[in-house]
């Protein structure tokens, strides 16, 4: 068995960053490692990653679990959240994420889950979609 990279993280993330925030069609909300103290809503954040050893068909690489949660309030609220998980759905669909040391196997995504986090004025919701990304080391 050869020897597998447990990095592809940074790579993977910024991979999904630029996918969702720049070139040619920005889902239109900020992106955060660490929310600033007062952020504008909507806007997202990446979850903890979570991998493990990915052995298979002859794949030797890493199973990550890719965790984005979306934020929103009031006027929006969980309808907003779900359009935007529809509109990373569809750019995460739409083709392979472009990294430099790792090739995408393959990838697939939980059901979006929206919940509300405040019942009083200035409600806030929080949606979560779990990314599960099969990454190996290019050679």
């Amino acid at each position: 068995m050869g020897s597998i990279d447990r990095q592809p993280f940074k790579e993977l993330q910024t991979a999904i960053h630029t996918l969702l925030t720049g070139g040619g069609s920005p889902i239109g909300i900020q992106m955060y490692d660490e929310v600033e103290s007062e952020p504008t809503f909507p806007y997202g954040t990446y979850g903890e990653v979570i991998d493990s050893p990915f052995e298979a068909r002859g794949v030797n690489g890493r199973a990550v679990l890719f965790p984005l949660h979306f934020f929103s309030r009031d006027s929006g609220g969980k309808f907003e959240i779900y359009d935007i998980m529809d509109e990373v759905i569809a750019k995460m669909n739409a083709g392979k994420l472009s990294m430099t040391n790792f090739s995408e196997i393959w990838k697939t995504h939980t059901t979006p889950k929206v919940e509300r986090l405040e019942k009083e004025p200035g409600d806030s919701f929080k949606g979560t979609l779990n990314w599960l990304i099969v990454v190996a080391k290019k050679t």
